[in-house]
């Protein structure tokens, strides 16, 4: 994988588990050219997401407030980042084609290994 391809990016990490949520950003932290920006629940994502360009987005499904497929159908259903590439991530497998029929791009079961979590990233970050 060629990062520097990709150039400069910013992710949006959703993840209720503030263990889960900073493994996840050092782990892509480690590519000088991307940032993370975090958010611990579906309604802090939205937030962000009006505030900040995101390149794209990584999304925990089971989360309160707002939990991923309730985020993930209002991104899909609103006109601003409809387009936007979304990774599910989840502990359970079962959710993954209920997380696709809702528009995700990409799913990641959890747990996960360095090397899952940036070839799902990568991916879609090259076919922008």
């Amino acid at each position: 994988m060629d990062w520097d391809k990709i150039g400069e990016v910013t992710l949006l990490v959703a993840e209720d588990d503030m263990f889960n949520r900073k493994l996840i950003s050092i782990m892509l932290l480690k590519h000088s050219n991307i940032k993370v920006i975090e958010a611990i629940d579906g309604e802090e994502a939205l937030t962000l997401l009006d505030t900040h360009k995101v390149d794209a987005l990584l999304l925990d499904i089971h989360m309160p407030n707002m939990n991923g497929f309730e985020t993930l159908q209002h991104i899909r259903e609103g006109e601003e980042n409809s387009d936007l590439p979304i990774i599910m991530i989840t502990s359970d497998d079962v959710e993954k084609s209920h997380s696709f029929s809702l528009g995700a791009d990409a799913f990641l079961p959890k747990p996960f290994k360095l090397e899952d979590l940036e070839e799902e990233v990568y991916g879609l970050l090259d076919k922008r």
